[in-house]
């Protein structure tokens, strides 16, 4: 997808939620979740590629 950016918008709702979670050996993975939620304010600003091989 290329386009310009400043025609997206972004949200966020709610608190970021943290949590550790033990593992063996006495380390932890630090898990975090947020919501954001993304809009287009003008389609026209921006160009999705379609049926590309790399």
């Amino acid at each position: 997808m290329f386009g310009d950016f400043s025609n997206l918008a972004l949200a966020t709702f709610g608190n970021l939620r943290m949590s550790m979670l033990p593992q063996p050996a006495g380390l932890y993975i630090l898990e975090a979740f947020y919501d954001v939620g993304m809009g287009v304010l003008n389609e026209k600003a921006f160009c999705l590629a379609q049926n590309t091989t790399i």
